[in-house]
């Protein structure tokens, strides 16, 4: 998925990803860092990820674990997600 990503990302000059989470209730540890590698890989790539839809649970064990998201930006939902990535494009 992240090569995928960063592959699209480089060709098409994306300026955002949004990797939304909407309906997915937990992720386990490993998982949850892949997600926040592949943020950091888009940022390498001098875009930015937007992390949206975050369920309770999966905030929690983010904060509590070792999963470094500082850095990362977040939304509430894909609609805010969207909104920002707008925003932020000028």
């Amino acid at each position: 998925l992240r090569a995928s990503l960063t592959e699209q990302l480089h060709m098409n000059g994306a300026r955002f990803a949004i990797l939304d989470l909407t309906g997915v209730p937990d992720l386990d540890e490993e998982v949850a860092e892949g997600l926040v590698r592949i943020a950091r890989s888009v940022r390498l790539l001098g875009a930015r990820a937007i992390i949206s839809g975050v369920q309770p649970g999966l905030a929690i064990r983010m904060a509590d674990g070792d999963v470094g998201i500082e850095g990362v930006m977040t939304a509430r939902t894909l609609r805010e997600a969207i909104e920002t990535a707008v925003e932020q494009q000028g």
